[in-house]
């Protein structure tokens, strides 16, 4: 487990990185909650831009073990291909995005004590994490984010996070990574299982 400490280190280093969006309205930090959360808020506080969150939840079929998409910000992102590949049911599929939804948005509203979501249309949106979140969960909030159409969506994460940037390229409009968090950041969970196979 990465340490608070370590995690606003990271925070601290990646709104270095971020520097040049300081203290705009036009701006709002996006954090994934997990590790993300923590380094996203300590980049924010570094910033000074108003801090959100975007719940990701992967869709897990019973006794399959194997994520055919997620949702992330109320939004369904399915793997048709996959769900064909293991005969699975669309309605079935439905079923559990319906439920995986409403639990994310639960979510959301207890990360937010309350308060609602901070408008991303027209804004600068800085989706920050800690670089150990699975790519897939990664890619399902920024397309979240996209959808609500803000006027330019950044990715920031420690450049060691174990996934590639051409992944996110075509995503976001610009990806921020921080070499300096690199050599001293743990593997992400994802990273040691594939190692473990």
């Amino acid at each position: 487990m990465v340490s608070i400490s370590f995690s606003a280190e990271v925070g601290r280093l990646l709104g270095a990185s971020l520097v040049a969006y300081a203290d705009r309205k036009d701006v709002v930090a996006l954090a994934l909650p997990g590790g993300g959360l923590e380094v996203a808020s300590e980049a924010a506080r570094v910033l000074r831009v108003p801090l959100d969150v975007i719940v990701v939840r992967r869709l897990i079929p019973p006794g399959t073990g194997v994520a055919v998409g997620a949702v992330a910000g109320g939004m369904a992102i399915i793997n048709e291909g996959l769900i064909g590949r293991l005969r699975l049911q669309s309605s079935a599929i439905a079923a559990l995005a319906a439920v995986e939804r409403w639990k994310g948005l639960r979510q959301e509203t207890a990360f937010r004590d309350g308060r609602a979501a901070l408008p991303l249309r027209g804004k600068t949106v800085l989706l920050i994490d800690d670089g150990r979140a699975d790519a897939s969960d990664l890619a399902a909030a920024l397309r979240a984010a996209r959808k609500e159409r803000p006027a330019r969506l950044v990715m920031a994460f420690p450049a060691a996070a174990g996934f590639s940037c051409d992944l996110f390229a075509a995503m976001a409009d610009e990806l921020v990574t921080c070499e300096s968090v690199s050599s001293t950041l743990p593997p992400a969970p994802h990273a040691i299982e594939r190692e473990a196979v």
